[in-house]
């Protein structure tokens, strides 16, 4: 036990001398421009950085970080290190972590595309320490995790503000504007009114400092924009009630459709088609076809239809969209009347309306992977009306009239989101 105890202290003892020497080494570095961030000191430790040597590493401006001339590590640090004589620990202001941290992508490829001599991958695997989902912070040697792009959405007034009080110039400062939002909409390409003030503020900036290296950095890549398929596919179950006219209805009761749907749009044309069955529907009076079809025996449809519509009314809620196409349905025979044959139809066409209420899944949702947006994607509620008089009289006189389709539906719509280049 004692011999335990003794190389517990000895160990303890052997890992502070450690502690310290590194702790010297990373005050050196500091002190030496060499990195610009370190970890946890003593006070007497921290006291030995000067706030002199600290605000040098204060919020940089961007035309610095693309002076040839900088190190590779100065050339990575904008950012302010808040220091705090009182505390022993240095503490990051978490907006200007998040404006380093979404300057870090697009200034690396910059970089890469330059001088590609300044930067290397060891640098980086060093000098970088972030997680691909959420972005770690150490206050008071407590750590928590927030997701970053939700982060500057919801400071993004806060970090311009912090912004107006720097040292940057009035380019530097519309530069840093227009790229908070271009970060903000790589994660949330569905901001249609976003990408467009994104677009027509770059242009703006790119002629009023042509020639910079601002304008030449703007127009090399906040002009990657993303843009929305006009193509869009979806799915939808589908059910309701379907009901007769005279005579039909005297003979049959009305009944509820299960029915499958696909579809693909361009713009405000789909082409849909759709499969199913339905249910409950009873024989309410003796007729021949073949053989008697008793009275009480279940027979259902099955419906088969292929249709286009058009979105008459388009908005990002609602969409009311006519439509015409061919639905082929047959009447099922009784189960238990194995003679009979199923009666088919000889008019397949059909008419009706669709009206779509929409809401759009990932509007707000940020995906933190290399390539961003994969899709856009929507919940549709529908509710929908449809005539055929599919001609059974042809066949079975007594069975002529219409039929008449009042439906729900539930589904998902998506489209894909590409980058354009």
């Amino acid at each position: 036990m004692k011999l335990n105890l003794f190389s517990i202290i000895l160990l303890l003892v052997f890992s502070q001398k450690l502690y310290a020497q590194h702790t010297q080494k990373e005050i050196e570095k500091i002190k030496n421009g060499e990195i610009f961030f370190t970890y946890a000191f003593d006070n007497k430790e921290a006291a030995e950085i000067s706030q002199e040597v600290l605000d040098n590493y204060r919020l940089k401006t961007v035309n610095a970080l693309i002076d040839s001339n900088m190190s590779e590590f100065n050339s990575l640090a904008l950012v302010k290190i808040a220091y705090l004589p009182k505390q022993s620990f240095y503490i990051f202001n978490p907006t200007d972590w998040e404006i380093l941290l979404l300057l870090r992508k697009k200034y690396d490829a910059f970089f890469k595309s330059i001088k590609s001599d300044k930067i290397t991958s060891n640098d980086q695997d060093r000098y970088w320490a972030e997680d691909r989902e959420t972005i770690t912070l150490y206050f008071s040697f407590e750590s928590f995790k927030y997701n970053l792009p939700q982060y500057v959405l919801k400071h993004k007034s806060a970090i311009i503000d912090e912004l107006l009080e720097s040292d940057l110039s009035s380019s530097e400062l519309e530069f840093i504007k227009l790229y908070l939002d271009d970060y903000l909409y790589k994660f949330n390409p569905c901001e249609e009114n976003l990408e467009k003030r994104i677009s027509e503020t770059t242009e703006v900036f790119i002629q009023k400092y042509h020639g910079s290296e601002l304008a030449v950095f703007a127009e090399k890549f906040f002009k990657q924009r993303f843009k929305t398929s006009k193509f869009t596919y979806s799915a939808f179950f589908e059910t309701g009630l379907i009901l007769q006219s005279k005579p039909l209805n005297e003979y049959l009761s009305f009944s509820v459709p299960i029915i499958a749907r696909l579809a693909l749009s361009y713009e405000r044309f789909t082409l849909s088609g759709g499969f199913g069955r339905s249910l409950f529907q009873n024989i309410k009076q003796d007729f021949d076809y073949g053989s008697t079809w008793p009275k009480d025996e279940n027979a259902g449809f099955t419906l088969i239809d292929v249709s286009v519509s058009y979105d008459l009314i388009n908005t990002s809620k609602i969409k009311v969209a006519p439509l015409a196409g061919l639905r082929g349905i047959i009447i099922i025979k009784p189960s238990d009347e194995e003679n009979s044959l199923n009666i088919p139809f000889y008019n397949p066409l059909m008419f009706g309306v669709n009206i779509d209420f929409t809401k759009e899944l990932n509007k707000c949702n940020f995906i933190f992977n290399k390539k961003v947006h994969k899709r856009r994607d929507y919940k549709i509620k529908r509710i929908g009306f449809s005539y055929q008089n599919p001609g059974f009289d042809v066949l079975v006189p007594p069975l002529s009239g219409s039929v008449y389709s009042i439906t729900i539906a539930f589904g998902r719509k998506s489209h894909f989101v590409k980058e354009i280049k």
